[in-house]
């Protein structure tokens, strides 16, 4: 989590900015979210940008493998095989996001925003979380 990567860049570093951002998320001025300290890594040069992003890559991948299998009758077997083909698009993925200028990037999917606010609160739900 980013939290748990937070508290390694604290451990490993010493650096004083993360022990900013630490009393930043203490205070609850900030979430150490996965993606804003990963993302914040690779700004400050502590991991190559391809490596940042093939990170990314990596953990936006995972959700989806484990939810599929959770879903659907597979086995971890079949959930590393989708995973090993998903991950050797990697380099690709990486080389089309180092392309995109700062005006294309952004995020818009209300239905899914709607749809995970009432899975919370759903009588049934799939996950427990």
């Amino acid at each position: 989590t980013g939290r748990q990567r937070l508290s390694l860049n604290l451990e490993l570093t010493g650096e004083p900015f993360w022990r900013d951002i630490e009393q930043a998320r203490l205070a609850k001025r900030l979430e150490a979210y996965e993606p804003i300290v990963l993302g914040t890594q690779g700004a400050l040069g502590q991991m190559p940008l391809d490596d940042t992003l093939g990170l990314a890559f990596y953990h936006g991948l995972t959700p989806f493998v484990n939810a599929a299998l959770k879903l659907v009758r597979m086995g971890q077997l079949a959930c590393q095989k989708i995973l090993s083909e998903a991950l050797d698009q990697t380099s690709g993925v990486v080389e089309r996001a180092k392309r995109i200028s700062i005006e294309e990037m952004g995020w818009l999917c209300p239905a899914l925003d709607i749809s995970s606010s009432r899975h919370e609160t759903a009588f049934s739900r799939l996950f427990i979380s």
